[in-house]
Parts: C-alpha cells; structure tokens; sequence
C-alpha cells in the first residue's frame, strides 16, 4: 500500500487510524498537488512504483498522464500491483 495524499493531506498518527491499517502512519506518503505539480508528482508516483510493477507499465501510465487520461493511469497501476 502506497499512502498518497491528495488536497494538502497528512499522513495520520497511528492512533487515528483502525488497528488493521496503524502500521501505514510508519510509511512514506507521496503528496500528488493539483498544477503546475500534478503531472510531475504523478509521474514521479508512477516510476516509484516502477520496482512493483511488470515490464513496460509504467512507460504504459507515463504515457496516458501525458494524454491527460489519470484515471486510467491510474487504474493501470493499481491492476499491475495487483496482478498475480
């Protein structure tokens, strides 16, 4: 699980979150800005996840963050991560 903050969010403090989730507040969270920075904190989002995910996806997410599709970029990732 990657924490990625959105709207100036904060990673939380362990006691805020249910017990099932409390080791998330130990992670790393990537903030992802509304522009100028989004294109580049998504980007930089997708190639850190680059490690965990197969061959060729995240040129694949670079790619349609350029074509101004995040949503799929999106879901690309999360399918890539999740695949068996």
């Amino acid at each position: 699980m990657i924490p990625v903050l959105v709207q100036g969010a904060e990673m939380p403090h362990e006691s805020d979150l249910p017990s099932n989730l409390s080791q998330l507040a130990y992670r790393n969270g990537l903030p992802v800005r509304s522009d100028p920075h989004f294109h580049g904190d998504l980007n930089l989002l997708i190639s850190r996840m680059g490690p965990l995910l197969s061959p060729g996806l995240v040129d694949r997410g670079a790619e349609l963050i350029e074509q101004d599709k995040y949503e799929e970029a999106l879901a690309a990732c999360k399918l890539g991560l999740s695949w068996p």
